[in-house]
């Protein structure tokens, strides 16, 4: 056979291999890899479906807690002031801790964010025990309170008999609360109308058996408080 047939046939051979190369190969080479990248996406994306779906089935199973969850802070932080409620509420808690007097007197909402802010004055009038027992049952309103300061003074009760007078029982308590509530958002400014809201409550004192008078000889004790 003569070199320049079998240098034919070999140029041949590599004209078809090229061929096979780039018409078959190449392209079914870059349709696999395409392919690959699909399978690897869709993987990608299965995993992402399935971590939601994990997500959604565990809020699912746990929608009651949220829900219990949700309606305490609605009335942690209520949507509107709702003042004459935690003006009735702080009522009720006085009532059942005893104490002898009662005054409130709220702040107009200050606008801030993300809350509404509402500064209040409180005054309550009672023994040791009722004004502790005021106290934490102030703390554990729904409405969320934060007491910034407390003052406290006391004063002897003295009985009188006429001719003379004496120190009876525990001394009375006069404590001063300045606190914040909140709100999420603050109520449609009228111009010119007065607030019902910002009016002192007072809670009428409880009769007692004898009389109580500030005594001058009682050192006033004041102890300031403050919550973060």
């Amino acid at each position: 056979m003569k070199r320049s047939m079998i240098v034919a046939i070999a140029g041949g051979a590599v004209v078809v291999l090229l061929a096979w190369y780039f018409l078959l190969w190449a392209p079914a080479s870059s349709d696999l890899d395409t392919a690959r990248q699909a399978v690897a996406q869709g993987e990608a994306q299965k995993q992402s479906l399935e971590a939601t779906l994990a997500r959604l089935t565990e809020i699912a199973n746990n929608a009651p807690q949220l829900q219990a969850t949700l309606g305490r802070l609605d009335a942690s932080i209520p949507e509107t002031p709702d003042l004459a409620d935690f003006i009735i509420q702080a009522n009720v808690i006085a009532a059942e801790s005893g104490i002898d007097w009662l005054s409130i007197s709220p702040a107009p909402p200050v606008a801030g964010i993300p809350v509404t802010t509402i500064s209040v004055s409180m005054n309550v009038q009672g023994g040791f025990f009722q004004v502790l027992d005021y106290l934490n049952r102030l703390e554990d309103l729904e409405r969320l309170v934060i007491v910034d300061t407390v003052n406290i003074s006391a004063e002897s009760q003295v009985a009188t008999d006429g001719q003379s007078s004496s120190t009876t029982g525990s001394p009375t308590l006069n404590v001063s609360l300045a606190g914040r509530m909140f709100t999420r958002s603050a109520p449609p400014a009228v111009p010119g109308a007065p607030s019902s809201d910002t009016t002192p409550t007072t809670l009428p004192a409880a009769s007692t058996s004898t009389t109580t008078l500030p005594s001058s000889s009682t050192t006033a004790t004041t102890a300031t408080t403050k919550a973060a």
